[in-house]
C-alpha cells in the first residue's frame, strides 16, 4: 500500500501534465482527489497555469530554426574525437613498432623457397604414386638414408637430401627400380 507521503509525492510530479490536460482518466481523478482536499496543491495548480498563460502569451521574435537545432544537438552531443584521434594514435605506435621489430630482425628471418625451385647440390626432386603407402614410402627412404627437406609442391613434387658420400645418380636408379611407390626421381636442371 502507498503511504500518504509517497502518494502526495507523486500527486505533485503530475501537476504539469494535469495543467495541461494530458494525464490518463485514472491520473485526473487520483491529482483531483487530492486537490479537493489540500489547498497547498491548489496554490501549486495556480501558480502553474499562470506560469502556463505567461509563457503561451510571450511572442518569439524569431525561431532558431534548423541551424539552431544542429548547434543545439552539437553542443548536447558527446564528443567522440578525443577517441578517434586516441584510436588513430594507437595504430600509428603499432604499425612503427611493427615495422621497428621487423627490420631489426631481417637479416634473421628465413627466405621462403617453393619446392619448385632448383634444387642444389645432393638434392633431388621426387614424386611418388598417390596410392603408394605411406610405410613403405619411409622405408625406401630410411633404406636410402634419404631426408625429405620440402614439399610436396603443388605438383606434388618432394625435395629429396642426398647423404653426400652416395651418388645422386645411383640414388635417382634405386628410386627408379622402386616404380609401385615412385613416380618419377631426378635431378633438377
Amino acid at each position: 500500500m502507498i503511504d500518504r507521503n509517497d502518494r502526495e509525492r507523486r500527486v505533485a510530479e503530475l501537476l504539469p501534465f494535469y495543467v495541461n490536460e494530458t494525464l490518463s482518466s485514472e491520473e485526473r481523478a487520483e491529482v483531483e482527489a487530492l486537490l479537493a482536499a489540500d489547498v497547498g496543491l491548489r496554490a501549486q495548480v495556480d501558480l502553474l497555469r499562470h506560469i502556463r498563460a505567461t509563457i503561451k502569451a510571450e511572442e518569439m521574435n524569431y525561431s532558431p530554426g534548423d541551424l539552431g537545432l544542429a548547434r543545439l544537438m552539437q553542443a548536447v552531443e558527446p564528443k567522440r574525437r578525443p577517441f578517434r584521434l586516441l584510436a588513430a594514435s594507437v595504430a600509428a605506435v603499432s604499425v612503427v613498432a611493427g615495422a621497428t621489430l621487423y627490420l631489426s630482425h631481417a637479416d634473421r628471418v628465413p627466405v621462403y623457397e617453393q619446392a619448385g625451385i632448383a634444387a642444389a647440390q645432393g638434392e633431388l626432386f621426387v614424386a611418388f604414386r598417390p596410392d603408394a603407402p605411406q610405410g613403405a614410402i619411409s622405408d625406401l627412404l630410411l633404406v636410402h638414408d634419404l631426408t625429405i627437406v620440402d614439399g610436396p609442391s603443388a605438383l606434388g613434387l618432394y625435395r629429396v637430401l642426398v647423404p653426400e658420400v652416395t651418388s645422386a645418380a645411383d640414388v635417382i636408379a634405386a628410386l627408379e627400380e622402386a616404380a609401385e611407390l615412385v613416380e618419377s626421381a631426378g635431378a633438377a636442371e
